[in-house]
């Protein structure tokens, strides 16, 4: 008002505010927005203290300040639109990129359940074989006495029947108590863990590097359910697999991290693996289904843990698992 009304070179700054309620707010605003601007300019028009002029002199130098301040007043407006544009174009595409993550990890998640679901009925249901299984290969033990090749293939299959009733009481037992989660040494779970997979893999061998600094002081301790034991087996599996020569564990931890690095001897990773690894349904083995990676990020990830795979510059590929440190009060 006081500036010239709509003679003020900075007049088209009223576009500002309606760029931005455009961008940001519902259109019932920005038509409100519109019809304010609108309202004001139309006013200044009629309604206005013109600027003061030099009498003098108020020819070209009039004119040529009314340019300058119109390019200035453009000037503002053009850093001012972009400005904000460019934040706002790249909040929508953080949105976006966040809304496909969540999607992802929903259908993830649905793959899960139902899987879960079939893997409960099926260890329902598989308990009785088991079970007329090792009754057959108790009395063919009695039987072949008399036959050590027998005797120590019976003995191998029995351990592994009985490693298969251990895992479905396992899966039984943590579906009773709810994912119950505790505390543990790291050495001792992964000393657990590797017991236990070498009864079900017998073949298969490993050489475990721990850190040279260790004392029981300063062992780290971490969350642990059962789901946690499974997705360890998984990778484990998974390396064994790549390779027949045996399979390379380091650990190392610091102040809120817990690492483990398993490292193969195969043929390291494609291009199409490095991008796909851990999605459902897809694997490199020819018998495999691709699913014990799947359920291992997600069992990691819900523990705000990571799984991360890579080739080695010396040949083969390394899976990098990293834990948070839980604190013992906590």
């Amino acid at each position: 008002y006081y500036g010239g009304g709509s003679t003020n070179p900075f007049v088209s700054l009223y576009v500002l505010p309606l760029v931005i309620a455009a961008a940001t707010l519902p259109s019932r605003y920005t038509w409100g927005m519109a019809a304010l601007t609108v309202a004001c300019y139309s006013l200044l028009m009629f309604f206005y203290i013109p600027l003061p002029h030099n009498h003098h002199d108020m020819g070209d130098n009039a004119f040529n300040s009314h340019v300058m301040g119109m390019w200035f007043g453009f000037v503002i407006t053009a850093l001012v639109v972009a400005y904000f544009v460019v934040q706002m174009a790249q909040a929508v595409r953080s949105r976006d990129e966040m809304l496909i993550q969540v999607r992802e990890e929903i259908l993830r998640n649905e793959r899960i359940v139902a899987l879960g679901t079939q893997a409960a009925g099926a260890a329902h249901e598989l308990g009785t074989p088991l079970s007329t299984m090792a009754v057959i290969i108790g009395e063919l033990q009695y039987e072949a006495k008399t036959h050590p090749v027998w005797r120590d293939a019976l003995i191998i299959l029995n351990e592994q029947v009985r490693g298969c009733k251990r895992i479905l009481d396992k899966i039984l037992a943590n579906a009773h108590d709810k994912g119950a989660v505790s505390l543990q040494a790291a050495d001792q779970l992964l000393a657990e863990v590797l017991d236990e997979w070498q009864l079900l893999r017998p073949t298969a061998q490993y050489i475990y590097s721990p850190p040279t600094d260790i004392s029981p002081t300063n062992i780290p301790f971490i969350k642990v359910d059962m789901t946690l034991r499974a997705a360890l087996m998984n990778l484990l599996n998974n390396a064994a697999d790549a390779a027949p020569h045996a399979i390379e564990i380091h650990t190392h931890w610091d102040t809120t991290r817990f690492t483990m690095e398993i490292h193969d001897h195969g043929h390291g990773l494609d291009e199409e693996a490095t991008l796909k690894a851990g999605s459902a349904f897809f694997t490199t083995k020819k018998e495999g289904r691709g699913l014990g990676l799947l359920l291992a990020n997600a069992t990691i990830e819900r523990m705000s843990g990571s799984v991360r795979l890579f080739n080695r510059e010396a040949g083969g590929a390394t899976t990098q698992l990293i834990l948070p440190i839980a604190r013992k009060n906590a």
